[in-house]
């Protein structure tokens, strides 16, 4: 009897599933055992770079419903964290490394933060000057001086004050705003106002018409952007800038003259209005949907220096452009996990790269 106990036939590819499984699971546990800096050596990352957009204890409305912010006490300990593991790089130092074709040093950091949200003056960079790292701010330059309010940063405050007042899709602009935007088919005021896309920003105004939401008194009393002062003062303390867009498209959405005119506007108001020695430049949301076209006009025309990417990454080795990740997502993790998950992902490439190249050999 023995023999037939639990002998039900067995689903095609099940234990191969499992297999999988279990590989994965023991992948993940070797590589989260190993040091923070063999990791990423052994995974090919010279450079770790983070990329932060909020750092505070409040929850401004205009990120609220975005992402999940990283507090201060937070954010200390992942500077902590890097200082243990990693040696901060400033942009001048990449830059300068990278003009005379020189590798980065083993085991470092770059800090950078996008959009120019005034928490990085107020909070941010006495910081970073308490415990010795540089940093880079990228800014989206229509924000600055609070003369245009984000399209992400209006659906936020729309999403808030919608479910403050308990209001649904129900509503007569609600409707509306589904209709003109082709979105009847979500179900939730968040997911509709998180969809609309940044060439249908005028959407979004219409609606904050309807429901009697005023942008502008926002940008007036709460001020959520650095000014042209505050940036200055940022120069003055050692810190760098570098360009994030006119005003954060998505550049996978754009056509290639749309990507060119969004960076060279944004790097043009930059060095009108401050020293700019190096031009940087870090796209808006991610780098996917960017084809070589766009680095090879950048770099030969001399728009930019130092391109940093999330996703995508051009083909030519000889357009100085480098990898960051995001920080803050929806659901709160540790820098040391996403720095793991970071590794992880791409010692997982590393491997599937060495199995096709084997596997052509035969």
């Amino acid at each position: 009897m023995g023999s037939y106990i639990n002998s039900a036939p067995r689903r095609v590819g099940a234990g191969r599933g499992r297999g999988h499984a279990l590989l994965g699971a023991a992948f993940r546990s070797a590589v989260h055992s190993l040091p923070q800096a063999a990791v990423t050596r052994i995974a090919g990352r010279t450079l770790v770079a983070p990329c932060y957009h909020m750092v505070t204890d409040e929850s401004p409305v205009h990120t609220r419903h975005l992402y999940t912010k990283r507090g201060v006490t937070e954010f200390e300990k992942d500077l902590d964290y890097l200082l243990k593991s990693f040696t901060p790089l400033s942009l001048e130092e990449i830059g300068r490394l990278s003009a005379k074709d020189l590798p980065l040093p083993d085991n470092s950091f770059f800090l950078s933060f996008d959009d120019g949200f005034r928490e990085m003056s107020d909070i941010v960079a006495p910081l970073c000057l308490r415990k010795g790292v540089p940093a880079t701010f990228f800014l989206t330059t229509a924000f600055l001086d609070n003369r245009v309010l984000g399209s992400r940063h209006k659906a936020s405050l729309l999403i808030e004050f919608c479910e403050r007042r308990g209001i649904g899709l129900e509503s007569p602009a609600l409707k509306l705003l589904a209709k003109e935007a082709g979105f009847e088919r979500f179900s939730g005021v968040r997911e509709t106002f998180l969809s609309i896309s940044h060439a249908q920003t005028h959407l979004l105004d219409d609606c904050a018409l309807g429901l009697g939401v005023d942008f502008s008194e926002y940008l007036l009393t709460s001020r959520p952007y650095l000014t042209l002062d505050q940036v200055a003062g940022l120069l003055r303390q050692g810190f760098s800038i570098g360009g994030h867009s006119i005003d954060h498209p998505r550049y996978g959405d754009l056509t290639l003259e749309e990507q060119l005119y969004q960076t060279v506007e944004c790097m043009r108001y930059l060095t009108d209005h401050f020293p700019v020695p190096l031009k940087a430049f870090a796209f808006p949301f991610v780098s996917d949907g960017v084809d070589d076209r766009f680095f090879e006009e950048v770099f030969t025309k001399n728009i930019v220096d130092l391109v940093f990417c999330i996703g995508r990454m051009p083909t030519n080795p000889r357009h100085r452009a480098f990898q960051r990740f995001g920080v803050e997502s929806r659901k709160p993790q540790r820098i040391e996990e996403l720095l793991n998950q970071q590794a992880e992902g791409a010692l997982r490439r590393k491997l599937f790269a060495w199995k096709t190249r084997e596997a052509r050999k035969h």
